[in-house]
């Protein structure tokens, strides 16, 4: 039997207050889920959907890996336990596929389908009918070289027709240029149940089959006259059939012995290593959380429970094997302690100190000479030298705002019931109003803020980014990041420094990507949940949140 190579790419949505999804893979198991609230539960739990979806992967793979003989049957069985108990009101759509060798499972729930491309034909192999998660289709079959298999939910068979779908699906395309080439078409929509995995089967090549070669043997070997090595014990030369089959036997006890002493202590290790890190990372954790927990009422007891956290996970980080999912762990727990928020005096930063003694202001921005304030219909500006206030629009024409920014004098705010971005231009001690967009303009009503280095970059509630220049938009996706933002709020970047910052509240982090998309880094801490705003110093290397009226130093990497 040839060893397959599966190469595999992932596109996921960002979600939204009443749909979620997500893409997962453990080895040779592929699970596309999407969850969707047929009611308002998501309003008072925002987080249904997502924990709910959550269990149901992990409950997958505990049924999943349990599994002693894996057949069409058996694992029919654990996808029902893992999807039994969903909360009433959500609405599942679900494929999921399992390799083994070049047999391939397949299950769907929720009108979910599985795609093929199978050279130059492409079709349907699964579809579930309904959404009842006790009526679960399945099927098997075998793949051949060169298959493209696509497993998607509902939402994502709905948004990408199948002629599009295939036309992206040659044999030259890797899966990740496959879902470079579509992410633009689900992130563009706002569907948060839009999932899907794009998975080829590559057939290695078989070794070739050893030939026999006929080598004619000469009738007689001459003894040489001298021996340099002569032999002091001689083996026999005959040994019959039934010592054959004993010596057999020895060998095969011999190497199962060996084998079951070597799994014994490889047990034994993992046993004691799960056993230790269990009481290293869960102090840790305790320390960690317990100093988080105390920043706001003391920040000296705070930084003593932090460094401690640190210490205790430094002293055991390298007892764990590099690579392994205990030393990751670690590392990202001691990541998390670095960021380390430190309260700092409200006045080293002039921005967000303004937006404390204005805090019924709707929106605010700054250039390197005044911090602008949009409250209501009317914008003003602050001289950050003497602190002189001045108005500069009192009527202003639009209705719904979602931001306000800054550039080389002007200023631009968005509004999102015109979908449109004004352009103010002083002429003459007067701003006088133009629209950004000329022609139909952009979907705005879901903007969340806006930022400026020659382009605008517009930051949407549901987590997508477009850049646009010269009133034109142009190609942006991002890529490496493996959290979707949820609800993020505000989006900072300048003409002289190298990457965009968002702050992303509902995942309490604040996300560095580069100008082309590429996910560089981020900075967590559980203040950044309650976040107003922040500003960026990427010389200095440092970056100031404002939350709960306090302003905090997160120093940059």
């Amino acid at each position: 039997m040839t060893e397959a190579n599966i190469t595999f790419a992932k596109i996921v949505s960002f979600p939204k207050p009443s749909s979620w999804s997500q893409v997962y893979n453990a080895g040779s198991l592929f699970a596309v889920i999407s969850l969707k609230s047929q009611d308002s539960k998501e309003q008072e739990e925002p987080n249904l959907l997502s924990e709910a979806g959550k269990n149901v992967l992990q409950k997958l793979e505990e049924e999943f890996f349990t599994i002693e003989a894996k057949t069409l049957s058996s694992i029919k069985q654990a996808v029902t336990v893992a999807f039994d108990g969903l909360p009433d009101g959500i609405i599942p759509s679900s494929t999921i596929a399992f390799f083994n060798n070049n047999i391939l499972y397949l299950f769907a729930i929720g009108e979910a389908k599985v795609f093929i491309k199978r050279h130059e034909k492409f079709g349907t192999i699964l579809a579930s009918e309904n959404s009842d998660v006790k009526s679960i289709a399945s099927s098997s079959g075998h793949v051949q070289n060169s298959d493209s298999i696509i497993l998607c939910t509902k939402s994502f068979s709905e948004l990408i027709d199948p002629s599009s779908l295939s036309s992206y699906l040659n044999e030259s395309a890797s899966p990740s240029e496959i879902v470079e080439n579509l992410t633009s078409s689900v992130h563009e929509k706002e569907e948060g149940a839009a999932a899907a995995i794009i998975i080829k089967y590559i057939k290695r090549d078989e070794p070739p089959t050893a030939q026999t070669l006929n080598i004619q043997m000469p009738e007689k070997i001459e003894e040489p006259k001298e021996r340099v090595f002569a032999p002091k014990v001689r083996l026999p030369i005959n040994i019959t059939h039934s010592k054959k089959v004993y010596l057999t036997i020895a060998i095969v006890i011999l190497i199962i012995l060996i084998a079951s002493v070597f799994f014994a202590i490889k047990k034994q290790n993992d046993n004691k290593n799960e056993k230790l890190f269990g009481e290293v990372y869960q102090s840790a954790l305790e320390k960690y959380e317990e100093g988080s927990s105390l920043l706001d009422l003391n920040a000296s007891l705070a930084k003593e429970s932090l460094l401690a956290s640190k210490q205790l996970l430094e002293e055991n980080k390298n007892k764990f094997k590099e690579g392994s999912e205990e030393n990751k762990q670690i590392t990202d727990l001691i990541k998390k302690i670095d960021v380390g928020l430190e309260e700092i005096d409200k006045n080293i930063s002039f921005y967000l100190k303004t937006q404390i003694e204005n805090p019924n202001a709707s929106f605010f921005a700054q250039d390197e000479n005044h911090v602008y304030i949009l409250d209501g219909k009317s914008i003003s500006r602050l001289d950050k030298k003497n602190n002189n206030s001045e108005a500069l629009i009192n009527n202003g024409s639009w209705k719904t705002p979602a931001g306000i920014a800054a550039y080389i004098d002007n200023i631009y705010v968005i509004d999102k019931d015109s979908n449109q971005i004004f352009k103010f231009v002083e002429e003459d001690g007067e701003f006088v109003k133009s629209n950004y967009f000329s022609g139909t303009p952009p979907r705005m009503s879901n903007a969340a803020a806006l930022s400026i280095d020659g382009s605008i970059w517009v930051l949407f509630k549901d987590g997508a980014i477009q850049k646009f220049t010269r009133g034109t938009r142009e190609a942006f996706s991002l890529s490496g990041l493996e959290k979707p933002f949820s609800n993020p709020t505000k989006i900072f970047t300048e003409r002289d420094i190298e990457n965009v910052y968002i702050l992303d509240n509902g995942n309490s982090r604040v996300v560095v990507i580069s100008k082309d998309g590429s996910y560089r880094t981020e900075y967590n801490h559980d203040e950044i949940k309650n976040a107003k705003d922040f500003e960026v110093l990427e010389s200095s290397k440092k970056i100031y949140v404002l939350s709960q009226d306090k302003t905090h130093e997160i120093m940059i990497k």
